[in-house]
């Protein structure tokens, strides 16, 4: 006699509070990426594996008290950590997950974008 398999019962009140929370936790992550600064920056790591803050800076163009304030937002939400090397401080990306994500990023902004903007076959299909 075949062996019947047991079905899993979803509750649909708690998929919603699961759903709630994975929600408000990817709207925390999406803010923190919302800052074009911060978001360059975690470009410059993920094409460099790791960055230290003076290379950041000439790349950036930005003076290194502003590049550092952004730094320490990442790295207090667990984003970027950091290792020094001799006189430098080098961070690098924490979340392998993230750096997929950005990957997938940078992939699909920059074969969609134009001037800054999403180009208009990407809003043709639904984008």
């Amino acid at each position: 006699m075949a062996k019947v398999e047991e079905l899993e019962i979803v509750n649909p009140a708690r998929q919603s509070e699961e759903l709630k929370g994975v929600c408000k936790d990817a709207a925390k992550l999406f803010k923190i990426l919302s800052n074009p600064v911060r978001l360059e920056i975690l470009c410059h790591i993920l094409s460099s594996k790791e960055i230290c803050v003076k290379n950041l800076t000439e790349f950036l163009g930005r003076r290194q008290a502003n590049v550092s304030q952004h730094l320490a937002i990442l790295r207090n939400t667990g984003i970027i950590d950091f290792t020094r090397r001799e006189n430098y401080v080098c961070y690098f990306l924490k979340d392998k997950n993230l750096v997929k994500l950005l990957m997938e990023f940078k992939s699909t902004v920059g074969k969609g974008r134009i001037a800054g903007k999403i180009s208009a076959e990407k809003m043709a299909e639904g984008y």
